[in-house]
């Protein structure tokens, strides 16, 4: 071979090793980037739903129908849910309805399958004359519910109790409850453990009292006719008694109190014979400067007679109420310090609308709508855990759902080992929930878990736990021709992916960028060469 061939020889090699080099370019590095490149701009288009704040989040696992289980689409409104427990994996509901031209009350059971188990759009509790929409409720213990409710024509209150199979057991229209010569309100009731219930209102003759009463399991009243008076102080606004157990039979019962210039919230124990057991008139549990008001309860297991509560408070009027809790023992005595409260919540602006519920793990967990990140147009809900006294996650509380969005009528619920569960409706118009461990972490999605993909108003929602971590959760919903109710059983930890620990998504887009631009610039610097 001659030298000028063998220097053609050598520049082709060369051309050819340069091409090979270009398509290894291509192959490796061009490509994958141009590749990544479109997975990340479809990625970022489909995923990335923070850029629109009302987009909602991902549906979370259901149990049920995906459009859920309608409970009553009878005509006419059907609304303030109230939801507990059969004890089965089931749920009660009972709500007000207006298919009879007033506010009557229905009830129905929806089973673990979700089949409702009584009369088709639910049994009537009461349809007397008038309307009769206060109400609450609790378990019977047998998988029934006992009603209580206010009729605001006569104002009188009335009791009713509906077995697992949806029979009424006692009068037609239910059992009178309190005397008829008074004015009577906001009945509240708590189950004495033994089927039946204790029951505590308040009243209006010539001054207001908060009055208690017992009913046993076939309707007979126990304690003195008209209930026996807790508290009756000349002169003075006595309203909106809560009421717990008290684990023996007995309940312990808290009350907003003006014997003062502001309301204090005072306390009483009532035994299951019906006889006071604390400082006639009540025990003052906080006295603080300002008022202290919409109080909630929840008894206190451990031990069996003492209470957790949690209310509103003014003694901060400038920037609003603001959220403190207590505990209180088998004596009325406060338990943790401060003796008027600690606080849960002091950020400025509203925080108001409390509902708790205990974790079963020696905390209190306390939810509250919020104003502080712009008024009541931008409220939030946010949730705080007690225990021992003090706050145990972030301080004034953890943000429950990241949505730019108004959010209210929150619910919470536990079954004591998988969670807590807090349920809402916001003005995405749609309801959802979200969970979180006792240590305030966060199970998935900040921004909640869509119930039911509809494309109707949803409101009003409740909740109570069902089987295996799951909950049920009851709402009012508009995709009739008015207000009806339907529900959902879901598990929310179940819809979330098992992911090993690593690189997030977006982060591995960086990654491949970072590495073939790494191996562009190696290439270059061979060439230079």
């Amino acid at each position: 071979m001659t030298k000028k061939d063998e220097i053609q020889l050598n520049r082709f090699n060369g051309d050819l090793m340069n091409k090979k080099k270009i398509l290894v370019l291509i192959i490796f590095i061009i490509i994958p980037m141009i590749i990544s490149n479109i997975i990340f701009v479809f990625y970022s288009k489909f995923n990335s739903r923070e850029s629109r704040s009302n987009m909602s989040p991902l549906i979370s696992s259901k149990s049920w129908d995906p459009e859920a289980i309608p409970v009553c689409t009878q005509n006419g409104t059907q609304d303030s849910i109230k939801i507990c427990s059969d004890g089965n994996g089931g749920a009660i509901i009972v709500w007000c309805d207006s298919r009879n031209d007033f506010g009557d009350i229905y009830a129905q059971l929806i089973n673990a399958q979700g089949i409702c188990q009584w009369d088709a759009n639910g049994t009537a509790v009461c349809t007397a004359y008038g309307i009769q929409c206060s109400f609450d409720i609790c378990s019977d213990g047998n998988g029934g519910v006992i009603i209580v409710w206010g009729h605001e024509y006569a104002y009188d209150i009335y009791a009713q109790r509906i077995d697992a199979t949806g029979n009424k057991l006692w009068d037609v229209n239910g059992v009178m409850i309190g005397d008829n010569d008074t004015y009577q309100f906001w009945p509240k009731i708590c189950s004495d453990g033994l089927a039946g219930a204790i029951i505590t209102w308040f009243e209006i003759n010539v001054t207001s009292s908060v009055h208690a009463q017992r009913i046993d399991a076939f309707g007979s009243l126990l304690w003195t006719p008209g209930g026996v008076e807790i508290t009756a102080t000349d002169n003075t606004n006595i309203i909106d008694p809560q009421i717990c157990t008290d684990g023996a039979g007995g309940a312990i019962i808290i009350w907003d109190d003006w014997r003062t210039t502001t309301s204090d919230i005072y306390a009483q124990h009532i035994n299951n014979n019906g006889i006071i057991q604390w400082t006639p008139n009540g025990k003052v549990i906080c006295s603080a400067a300002g008022s202290q008001e919409f109080i909630k309860i929840c008894s206190d297991p451990h031990p069996s007679g003492a209470a957790f509560l949690a209310w509103a408070d003014w003694r901060d009027q400038i920037n609003g109420p603001d959220i403190y809790a207590q505990r209180i023992d088998t004596n009325g005595d406060v338990m943790w310090s401060p003796s008027n409260g600690v606080p849960v919540c002091t950020k400025n602006d509203w925080q108001t609308n409390i509902e708790l519920c205990l974790d079963y793990q020696g905390g209190l967990i306390i939810t509250w709508q919020d104003d502080r990140e712009g008024g009541n147009e931008k409220r939030r809900i946010f949730a705080q855990r007690i225990a021992g006294g003090s706050p145990s996650w972030t301080q004034d509380g953890i943000r429950i759902c990241s949505a730019n969005i108004k959010q209210l009528y929150q619910k919470v619920c536990t079954n004591g080992s998988n969670g807590i569960f807090i349920t809402w409706a916001d003005y995405r118009e749609r309801v959802y929930a979200q969970k979180l461990y006792t240590n305030g972490k966060i199970i998935g999605d900040s921004r909640g878990y869509l119930i039911c993909d509809s494309d109707y108003f949803q409101s009003g929602p409740d909740i109570c736990p069902s089987n295996n971590g799951t909950v049920i959760i009851a709402w009012e919903d508009s995709r009739g021709p008015d207000r009806d109710l339907y529900a959902q059983r879901i598990n929310i930890e179940k819809y979330i992916p098992t992911l090993s620990p690593g690189i997030s998504f977006g982060n591995y887009y960086i990654l491949i960028l970072c590495v073939s631009l790494t191996l562009i610039i190696i290439v270059i610097k061979k060439e230079l060469k």
